[in-house]
């Protein structure tokens, strides 16, 4: 699938994708974004199984200032106008905690997150389904469960450019010392990039938000950009910087936390 954008798509998705990063940028409690990175789009279309494995190592800042290890696993398949992506993500660092002026370094602890993204195609646009499920021990976060469905559709879908923008409504399951369900309005935004100077180099970058609906009073922000060097043979070596906000965090979190992560990854 492959068409232009109109002008009217353009100016949407400027306006889209300059809230959300604003929104990132400022905390505005006005707009959200959920803690749940859709890559799908940044791997090739293609009726085989598809799958990335990468190691690497985090640099963390917010509600813990120690480094962590991580793994990231991702499998995606696409037939026709049907594409299927999921992922799973983990991190092991240690927790670092202050009391009158003395840091102690607490035990190691973890956060796990998986998700699964479908979507199918039709004359420019795809309906989605996308769930996901998260337990961060460093925020406090015992579970957050998230099922979302909508529509979205490429401003460009080309082998060198991809831009997405969807919309649609969730549901949220979460435990942060107390429990809670709420229903939500999502929106997302996401490019990737391969410049044909760069052989082989990928960029790209995305913005998620949820909206909770009942008073429009609790707001998550997720927001990520990274990039792919391709190394030899199967291996590259990938570097991403992520940002989520809550903003209402479990008792003595912060609502910040950001993370730089160099991962080497292969592809099989």
């Amino acid at each position: 699938m492959k068409f232009s954008p109109d002008k009217g798509k353009l100016l949407a998705a400027a306006v889209l994708s300059f809230s959300l990063l604003q929104s990132q940028t400022n905390a505005d409690p006005a707009i959200v974004a959920v803690a749940a990175v859709d890559l799908s789009e940044s791997i090739e279309t293609t009726e085989d199984w598809v799958f990335k494995t990468a190691l690497g190592y985090d640099s963390c800042s917010g509600n813990t200032e120690k480094d962590a290890a991580s793994a990231h696993f991702e499998a995606v398949k696409a037939n026709g106008k049907f594409r299927l992506f999921s992922t799973f993500d983990g991190a092991w660092e240690e927790t670092q905690t202050e009391k009158d002026g003395v840091k102690t370094t607490d035990t190691t602890v973890n956060n796990i997150k998986a998700a699964a993204n479908f979507k199918t195609l039709f004359n420019g646009y795809f309906l989605y389904v996308d769930v996901s499920g998260l337990h961060d021990e460093i925020s406090d976060i015992r579970y957050r469960f998230i099922e979302s469905v909508g529509i979205g559709t490429f401003l460009f879908d080309t082998d060198a450019l991809r831009f997405s923008i969807q919309g649609g409504v969730a549901y949220v399951q979460e435990d942060i010392g107390e429990t809670d369900q709420y229903a939500s309005l999502r929106f997302a935004e996401r490019i990737d990039w391969k410049p044909a100077f760069a052989n082989g180099v990928s960029f790209w970058e995305s913005v998620e938000t949820l909206v909770n609906v009942e008073g429009f009073d609790r707001h998550l922000v997720a927001a990520e950009a990274g990039m792919d060097v391709p190394l030899f043979a199967n291996l590259s070596l990938q570097l991403k910087a992520t940002c989520n906000y809550d903003s209402d965090p479990a008792k003595d979190k912060k609502s910040t936390d950001r993370r730089l992560m160099t991962q080497v990854a292969y592809r099989f």
